[in-house]
This record gives structure tokens, C-alpha cells and sequence, in this order.
């Protein structure tokens, strides 16, 4: 008999009335059947949980949990702390797996057992800034140090990785991004997929190019990498903020 790993795949949920069912339906749809759906909601009060309950009468893959802590992060890492599976995947509330077939087309195919990070494409929808490319290709080196080279969606994690790293929530909007960098430093070996993994949402705060995620992005360029390498960054930023403000004028 085939021994397929039990997927994890996480979703924090705010208020996501409008987007949620699309989300966990594009899993609950898979023809995978090895995976479980944890839904970590923070205090909805537009009918999301009611949805919620829904697919978790009529599927038990998908379980609810309830959390009090605010923040997407906060309500990752509590599902990671709850997840059964081998391999950990997030997703997006306003977000969905490209097809049906995901899951399966990476998973029943031969995984070095010493990957940690498994990587594929994400297809950006909604998006409003020519610097956000239509098809995200994930790729994991030290190109990291000067931007995030990996898309949410597109990545599946070991669970292993979770007993040395958390997502740190001193970075509200770019823990993912933190949590990438120390995973390369860290010497983890990722195994990249052509398959499109998922359809994104390109409206989130990762995407709106404030300059207070510049500087979130600075602390924790500061905080991990040499002090040459924050240095240039300081430098990248400025740049990058400039740009992006002509760019907006233009406009």
C-alpha cells in the first residue's frame, strides 16, 4: 500500500466572509485525501465561523480553532502547534490551491528525504502594482538577503522546521519573511517543483510597499543578518522607496 504524508494546511481567518468558503473548498477538493484543514479564527463576527462549521460538519479533515491573540502570526503559530501533519502548509483566507490536483502532482512524486522546504509557483490575482509579477517563482538562496524570494503560498514546510523556528511576531507583516532568511541561514535544503501551487490575493499588506514595512523589513535585516550586508540594505531601501514613490506620481 502507498504511504502518502499527512498535510497540514493552516488558515488564519479575520472576518473573511466573502473568501473563506473558496479556500477551504479549493482543499476539501484535492485528490489528495492525506491531509487535515485547521482554520484559526480570531474573533469573527461577519459569519466566517458560521461557514467554517459548515465544512467542518460535513468533512472532519477540517477542524476550528478559536484563538484570542491578535495577528497572523499569532494565529500561525498556534496552528502549528495543533497540526498532525508531516508537511505544514499556509494559506491565504483569500486565497486557493490552483487545482485539484496540487497536492497530489508534488506529493506522489520522489521527495529527497533531507528537503525540508518543498517550492512551486503562485499566481498573483488582483494585482495593483507593476512591481508584483503576475507568476511568483519561488526560489530559496541567498538572494534572500536583499529580498523575500519566497512566496507564502508557494512553500510547503517540514514540520521539523517548527521544533527550532517560530514565526516571530515582532514582525507583524513580514515574519514569513524573517522565518525564510533564518531557514537559509540555517542550511535547510529545499527541493523546487514546477507546479502552480496556489492563487493569490496580491492585495495584502506584504504588497503595499509602505515605508513602514521598509523599516520592518530593515529591524529584521538588522536583527539577522552581518552588519555589511543591513548596511547595503539601508542603501536597497532607500532606493526601493524612491522608485516606488516616482512611480506613484507617475501614476
Amino acid at each position: 500500500m502507498e504511504h502518502l504524508p499527512l498535510i497540514s494546511v493552516i488558515i488564519p481567518t479575520y472576518n473573511a466572509i466573502d473568501s473563506i468558503h473558496l479556500a477551504i473548498e479549493s482543499i476539501c477538493q484535492q485528490s489528495y485525501d492525506a491531509l487535515e484543514v485547521i482554520v484559526v479564527d480570531y474573533r469573527s463576527k461577519d459569519g466566517t465561523i458560521d461557514v467554517i462549521k459548515q465544512f467542518q460538519f460535513e468533512d472532519t479533515r477540517v477542524r476550528l480553532i478559536c484563538s484570542d491573540e491578535k495577528g497572523i502570526y499569532a494565529a500561525m503559530n498556534l496552528g502549528v502547534g495543533q497540526a498532525n501533519g508531516t508537511w505544514l502548509y499556509f494559506l491565504g483566507s483569500d486565497d486557493k490551491l490552483a487545482d485539484s490536483n496540487v497536492i497530489s502532482s508534488i506529493f506522489r512524486q520522489k521527495i529527497d528525504p533531507a528537503t525540508e522546504l518543498i517550492l512551486g509557483k503562485v499566481k498573483n490575482i488582483n494585482r495593483s502594482s507593476q512591481y508584483i509579477p503576475e507568476i511568483y517563482n519561488n526560489s530559496f538562496s541567498s538572494m534572500l538577503y536583499w529580498r523575500n524570494t519566497l512566496h507564502h503560498q508557494g512553500v510547503f514546510y517540514h514540520k521539523h522546521i517548527f521544533e527550532r523556528f517560530l514565526y516571530n511576531q515582532q514582525f507583524p507583516v513580514l515574519a514569513d519573511y524573517c522565518l525564510n532568511i533564518q531557514l537559509y541561514l540555517d542550511g535547510v535544503k529545499a527541493q523546487h517543483f514546477s507546479q502552480l501551487i496556489a492563487l493569490s490575493n496580491a492585495n495584502g499588506l506584504s504588497k503595499q510597499f509602505s515605508r513602514n514595512l521598509y523599516n520592518e523589513e530593515l529591524a529584521l535585516k538588522k536583527k539577522l543578518l552581518p552588519p555589511w550586508i543591513y548596511r547595503l540594505n539601508q542603501i536597497l531601501v532607500k532606493i526601493k522607496i524612491n522608485l516606488k514613490a516616482k512611480n506613484r506620481v507617475e501614476n
